[in-house]
């Protein structure tokens, strides 16, 4: 598994991190919720660990931002040593699938991944649209052709999603922003930016798809002749 690990206190990440790299899973560090969610935009995860007591930006604040504002169901495991019953059901009132903690062992920790990787792939339907040679999954958020997977960042994926769910009929600016940005709409250049790297990152892996653009009308995107 893909893993991001937040956590505050520099020998717990350390000791968590190798722990979970000796067992074969790929993981990514923070130190705070604001450089986690820089993470979380940039890469795809199969699992976050959170700490909850952390500075700049809490586990619960993190976990609502991912929730929310990224609109992310990757599973959250928080680890705390907040213990009460009324932090236990706000970590799972703000999107935690299961709280752990501290003082903690390193073997329970592996269980529970475990328990939460079973789960997952147990309920995924791995719904995928297919257009040309680019196939993407819809549950797990990634995209394919058929010699390899590419990475996008969150925006571009939610962008590729909107527009492959469409297809082939046009989706106004507008709805794609109010879409994806339904809060805190940017400005016209922070989408046309994101849009414009998805279209790389589209030449460069599939030759025969691209999103067009038509005057009044919005995008769309469509298998090309090339």
């Amino acid at each position: 598994m893909h893993i991001l690990l937040v956590e505050d206190d520099p020998q717990v990440l350390e000791t968590v991190c190798d722990y979970l790299s000796l067992k074969g899973h790929e993981v990514d560090c923070a130190y705070n919720g604001r450089s986690a969610i820089t993470l979380l935009e940039q890469a795809r995860f199969d699992l976050i660990i959170l700490d909850v007591m952390m500075p700049k930006l809490s586990g619960t604040e993190t976990a609502k931002v991912v929730r929310q504002q990224l609109h992310l169901n990757t599973p959250i495991i928080f680890l705390t040593a907040r213990d009460t019953l009324e932090d236990k059901l706000e970590g799972f009132a703000v999107g935690g699938d299961d709280y752990l903690t501290k003082p903690f062992a390193l073997p329970e920790l592996e269980v529970r991944i475990d328990a939460i990787q079973k789960r997952c792939n147990g309920t995924t339907q791995n719904t995928a649209i297919q257009l040309g040679s680019l196939r993407y999954y819809v549950d797990e958020e990634y995209a394919e052709t058929q010699s390899e997977r590419f990475s996008l960042p969150v925006t571009q994926h939610q962008i590729l999603k909107l527009l492959l769910s469409a297809s082939p009929n046009f989706v106004s600016k507008d709805a794609l922003i109010n879409s994806i940005w339904p809060d805190n709409v940017p400005d016209s250049d922070a989408f046309r930016s994101h849009l414009y790297n998805l279209r790389k990152t589209l030449k460069k892996n599939v030759a025969n798809v691209e999103i067009i653009t038509e005057v009044g009308r919005g995008y769309r995107i469509v298998e090309s002749s090339a």
